[in-house]
């Protein structure tokens, strides 16, 4: 299983008939591209639902199959947030939630590099949760976080974090 308990969790799966005993590991990487690269679609935001490849009449099946079922249907054509900071003297706070994007890391490799790229090491407090069902406004997660004061303008605000993660929230809210 990969990108386990997010929105994206999937598993890769090859099949071999009982005439075959290996496979190639070239033939089973092209297989996968193919797999998932041949059938794009014209869904701005390329979500896939999954595929299966037959090859060599049916000695080999190569599958991709995605695990959870709680994206927002029909798939979003743009990805969305909120966003929201606050002021508290010493530090702010701040609440971001999102779909159709982050939805395999945590916010690990996407969020949290563009924060740390726009004000530095000062991110505290992290809590970044999948939601078990997308909300009414099509969110697949929340992240609240502390950050040093006075970011929101450049980093949050101008949707330089979110955008640098593939993500919009058309602004922040709030008062840092």
């Amino acid at each position: 299983v990969y990108d386990e308990d997010t929105p994206d969790e999937h598993e890769f799966r090859i099949s071999l008939s009982n005439d075959v005993a290996d496979y190639d590991v070239n033939q089973c990487i092209d297989s996968f591209k193919k797999l998932i690269h041949n059938c794009d679609t014209n869904r701005r935001l390329n979500w896939k639902t999954g595929g299966k490849y037959v090859r060599d009449d049916g000695a080999y099946t190569y599958e991709v199959s995605p695990t959870r079922y709680n994206r927002p249907w029909l798939p979003p054509e743009y990805a969305q947030g909120t966003c929201k900071g606050w002021y508290h003297f010493s530090h702010s706070s701040y609440t971001i939630e999102g779909g159709g994007f982050s939805t395999w890391d945590f916010g690990q490799k996407t969020m949290r590099p563009s924060m740390n790229g726009c004000y530095g090491l000062g991110t505290t407090a992290w809590n970044f949760e999948y939601y078990d069902e997308p909300t009414e406004e099509g969110y697949e997660w929340k992240l609240t976080f502390n950050t040093p004061v006075f970011v929101r303008s450049r980093c949050f605000k101008n949707n330089k974090v979110v955008k640098g993660a593939g993500g919009w929230t058309d602004g922040c809210g709030g008062n840092d």
